[in-house]
């Protein structure tokens, strides 16, 4: 139990992103300063949500953990959705691709879980971490440093 919730803060924590605080507000088409800063502003608040979970103690916990994450995540795509960048359009669509991906690994996730399938947990984590590094590759060709 102890890798499989280890596995899932990394699960958490791959997808993160660093850089300084800003605003986070909706716009229909964002200038690209402001479209950096409120990608990076929302990616902070949803990485600050993340840190404050409860770490789980066992299965049950766990279980809960992942869907609380589910909803941090989900929240923060619908910010993302809400943002419409006047460039990178195609890299911004990609990295949004992605964060579906996540949600539906999380959901994955807890799937095994519950199931007490721990290989598949370790497969889904390991396909996160490479999904995390596109990710991140994703966010600095949009000018967001994390």
């Amino acid at each position: 139990m102890r890798h499989v919730a280890a596995a899932a803060i990394v699960l958490v924590l791959a997808a993160g992103c660093g850089g300084s605080p800003s605003k986070v507000a909706t716009t229909q088409h964002a200038a690209p300063a402001d479209f950096t800063d409120r990608v990076e502003g929302a990616c902070l608040k949803r990485n600050d949500e993340l840190r404050e979970l409860s770490r789980p103690r066992n299965k049950a916990d766990f279980a809960g953990y992942i869907a609380s994450m589910l909803n941090i995540v989900r929240y923060y795509r619908g910010q993302l959705a809400a943002l419409h960048p006047t460039v990178g359009r195609q890299h911004f669509a990609r990295y949004r691709r992605l964060l579906r991906a996540d949600e539906a690994s999380a959901v994955a996730l807890l799937e095994a879980v519950r199931r007490g399938d721990r290989p598949a947990a370790a497969r889904l984590v390991a396909r996160q971490r490479d999904r995390s590094a596109l990710e991140q590759a994703l966010l600095r060709r949009l000018g967001v440093t994390c």
